[in-house]
């Protein structure tokens, strides 16, 4: 056995492992988003902060914002929460800014095991996403795979 082989089949089979972690993470994840319980919410302050980003290679001093959202559990416990990732004021925030000044409230699903951690839309979509890369990934593993030992068996 050459060491093309033996590369090629590890190749292969990592591509394979790949296929099949990803697909059952997947699985998890949206499963996992199920048994959220959806509740009206509201934004209570809006914090803020200047930090350095880079577009496109050039270094920029911008302000980054982050909502603070409080809303109440199935329990009647208030939980005011700071889930959300720090974005540019270009991002996605902006439309939760607005609400942030008319006050208007947003629907937010929470995880009943742990009512800190919320999402103000489905994430599904971005899990069925990151379990195609992961399917693309591994179909080249396991074609890089299969040419390494095809290329091996032919000379």
């Amino acid at each position: 056995m050459n060491i093309m082989t033996v590369s090629g089949g590890i190749t292969a089979l990592l591509g394979i492992i790949l296929a099949v972690v990803g697909f059952i993470q997947g699985k998890r994840r949206i499963e996992r988003e199920k048994r959220f319980i959806e509740t009206d919410g509201e934004i209570v302050r809006l914090d803020s902060r200047t930090s350095v980003k880079f577009v496109k290679g050039l270094p920029i001093v911008a302000n980054e914002y982050r909502p603070v959202v409080s809303y109440i559990t199935e329990n009647g416990e208030e939980i005011i929460s700071e889930a959300f990732a720090w974005t540019l004021k270009f991002g996605e925030c902006r439309e939760l800014a607005m609400a942030y000044e008319t006050k208007t409230p947003l629907t937010v699903r929470y995880d009943p095991l742990n009512p800190k951690y919320y999402v103000y839309n489905s994430k599904k979509f971005f899990f069925v996403r990151e379990v195609m890369y992961k399917f693309i990934f591994a179909a080249v593993l396991i074609g890089l795979g299969a040419f390494m030992i095809w290329a091996e068996m032919r000379v």
